[in-house]
């Protein structure tokens, strides 16, 4: 076998998951051939590598501070920091909602029989502008 040849299927050889015979074939290129048997090496060497970066370490102190912190905010219960914006936020949204009720109060009581207004708002009603809606909507 060729080199390149050999370099492909070394990863099956190393999972192991190579027919005997060609299984064989290569430990025997490996004895002879320095380069193929430095690419296994490397290749080894790599998957170590994977291997070792899949498993990621436990910070041993985040699990201590986490707990400390809950404990505390736990001892505290609700503070009046809290407090003062639950109020405070409570305030504006009534406040908010009694202006916007007022506003919709004040657009209501205006006077549309005003001939100008009413002239301005017929240039927006499409149908009857538009003949085939008009012929569409009556009924006969």
């Amino acid at each position: 076998m060729k080199h390149q040849q050999i370099r492909d299927k070394l990863i099956f050889f190393r999972e192991q998951s190579l027919p005997e015979n060609e299984t064989r074939i290569i430990q025997e290129h490996l004895v002879h051939c320095k380069e193929c048997s430095l690419f296994l090496d490397r290749l080894n060497e790599d998957f170590a590598t994977i291997q070792s970066e899949k498993l990621v370490s436990a910070d041993p102190f985040y699990y201590t501070r986490l707990k400390a912190k809950m404990e505390q905010h736990e001892q505290l219960g609700v503070t009046s920091r809290s407090w003062a914006q639950v109020v405070v936020f409570s305030v504006l949204l009534i406040f908010a909602i009694s202006g916007g009720i007022m506003l919709g109060k004040n657009f209501s009581t205006l006077d549309y029989q005003n001939e100008t207004v009413t002239s301005e708002l017929l240039l927006f009603d499409g149908v009857k502008q538009e003949p085939i809606e008009q012929f569409l909507l009556t009924e006969e």
